[in-house]
């Protein structure tokens, strides 16, 4: 074998050396990355259970329902900065508006109306948050401009049958919720739908 000869092998076996190295990094990399996001995953799934088991402790003492509005608003403005609660329950086919608080210029007739019975009758059957974008689908109302100040979500309150309402968080459009904050949101749902119709008094 002469020198060429030799070398060119060499400079082979380098190249494929090089390629089999490139291909390891390129699988560990990946593994690093699922890794990782299986474990951004499991934090916020722990942080949604320690989140709605928190509020779930504290609705166990509640005793009428103007206390579980002030517990759930107290445990969500708490977790989330600026976010305002408001309830909208069924009573008689018809849907109750209960405020706690408001962090934002909107008054109590401002909020109602933007929801008509059928649009809250078709919240509280929906198995999901619906955020804004749903609930323009919903053919909300076109005075819904009243809160283009605001990002809004509403939340169902459903306990292994037929939906008692929804709660709805609203605060500034410069603070959208996100994925991960709803998601948490909505774990605590069923826990809120127990606790409000547990109670035999009702207080607002």
């Amino acid at each position: 074998m002469n020198e060429d000869t030799r070398k060119k092998r060499v400079r082979g076996l380098v190249r494929e050396m090089k390629k089999q190295h490139q291909q390891q990094q390129q699988k560990i990399d990946l593994l690093c990355k699922d890794m990782v996001n299986a474990h951004t995953v499991f934090a916020s799934k722990l942080e949604e259970v320690c989140f709605s088991s928190r509020l779930f402790e504290r609705l166990i003492s509640c005793n009428t329902k103007m206390q579980v509005y002030e517990t759930v608003y107290s445990s969500f403005s708490s977790t989330f900065a600026n976010l305002s609660v408001a309830f909208y329950l069924c009573s008689c086919e018809s849907f109750q508006y209960h405020a706690i608080n408001s962090e934002l210029a909107i008054s109590q007739s401002q909020i109602e109306s933007c929801f008509s019975e059928d649009l809250c009758a078709t919240i509280a059957k929906s198995s999901t948050v619906c955020t804004i974008e749903e609930l323009s689908q919903m053919a909300i109302q076109d005075n819904l401009s009243l809160l283009r100040d605001a990002t809004i979500a509403a939340i169902p309150l459903i306990k292994f049958g037929p939906s008692i309402g929804f709660v709805l968080v609203y605060r500034g459009a410069d603070q959208p919720l996100t994925k991960m904050q709803l998601e948490m949101l909505a774990s605590a749902s069923s826990g809120i739908a127990k606790a409000l119709t547990k109670q035999t008094t009702t207080l607002v």
